[in-house]
C-alpha cells in the first residue's frame, strides 16, 4: 500500500477546552416525585459535579440528587420532610 502522509495538527486543537456550561445547568430539578429526607448543602457551599446535595426517597429507595456542573450553591428551595414533584426546582448554583 501507499505510505500515509503526515498531517500537522495545530497545538490549539490538542489543548483540552473547558467544559461548556449552559444557563440551565445552574438549576437542579427533581428527577422524580418523592420526599426530601436530607439536605447536605447550604447557600455558599462549594459543590463538585455529581456530589450529592440532596437525598430524595421514592418507593422506599433513597436517591442522591447532584448537580451536573461544579459550582457554589446559591439557594436551596426544599427542606427535609418536603414532598417534591418531578421537575420541581430543588436548588440553584452560581
Amino acid at each position: 500500500g501507499a505510505a500515509e502522509q503526515e498531517i500537522a495538527i495545530p497545538q490549539a486543537v490538542l489543548q483540552p477546552r473547558p467544559p461548556q456550561r449552559l444557563p440551565e445547568d445552574s438549576i437542579c430539578r427533581s428527577p422524580i416525585a418523592g420526599l426530601v429526607i436530607a439536605v447536605m448543602a447550604t447557600p455558599g457551599t462549594t459543590v463538585a459535579r455529581h456530589q450529592p446535595v440532596l437525598v430524595i426517597e421514592a418507593m422506599k429507595m433513597q436517591n442522591n440528587v447532584s448537580p451536573e456542573v461544579d459550582g457554589v450553591v446559591k439557594a436551596v428551595h426544599v427542606a427535609p420532610g418536603d414532598a417534591v414533584k418531578a421537575g420541581q426546582i430543588l436548588f440553584e448554583l452560581f
